[in-house]
């Protein structure tokens, strides 16, 4: 039998098969495409109904300009914002969910250059931390123990620049493919 390398030398490439050289002013065109948009996957065992969708995002976000959805896979669905200003409050106020399932949303220059939608493991979600001791309740400890959690955004404070109050307000983007934390000790000091 041969080996491997001895039937690469059989192997070739046919004049259809060749690779076809884009130039940066195509790509940089097909970038504009994706201005103002985001890919949404809804974690759903029913069929999703987008004009139901569209009616309800577009009343809850707020939308003022166009709000245009298109279903791009069964429960895969491509928002496009009229301007970046309500693109940036979508991104900002996750993470949403439509009829009690979980809307996990991503830019889509996230997925430029690639092939299909991507993954959809990872969201934001704010978490509260409590239990924290007093001597705790600071950014330096809302980033510790958020980074146990997921990916620390943001560790919130009040009006005044203070951490302090019942408990620690962390913004994390979570895998949400895996269980989530139940809890943790804390011990200060050495």
């Amino acid at each position: 039998m041969d080996s491997i390398v001895d039937l690469w030398k059989y192997f070739t490439i046919s004049e259809e098969e060749e690779i076809v050289g884009v130039n940066d002013d195509l790509v940089n065109s097909g970038k504009k495409e994706f201005e103002f948009r985001l890919v949404g996957r809804i974690l759903s065992q029913r069929p999703i109904h987008r004009e139901a969708l569209e009616r309800t995002l577009a009343n809850l976000w707020k939308v003022e300009k166009v709000l245009s959805i298109k279903k791009v896979e069964v429960d895969t669905f491509l928002f496009s914002f009229g301007h970046d200003v309500e693109w940036d409050m979508v991104l900002d106020g996750e993470p949403w969910h439509f009829s009690n399932n979980l809307l996990v949303l991503k830019k889509t220059e996230a997925i430029c250059g690639g092939v299909g939608w991507g993954d959809f493991s990872f969201t934001k979600f704010w978490v509260q931390i409590h239990g924290v001791p007093s001597l705790g309740m600071n950014k330096a400890m809302g980033l510790l123990l958020g980074n146990k959690i997921g990916y620390v955004i943001e560790v919130e404070k009040d009006t005044n620049g203070s951490y302090l109050g019942r408990f620690l307000r962390v913004r994390v983007i979570i895998n949400i493919t895996l269980p989530l934390r139940r809890g943790a000790n804390i011990k200060l000091g050495s």
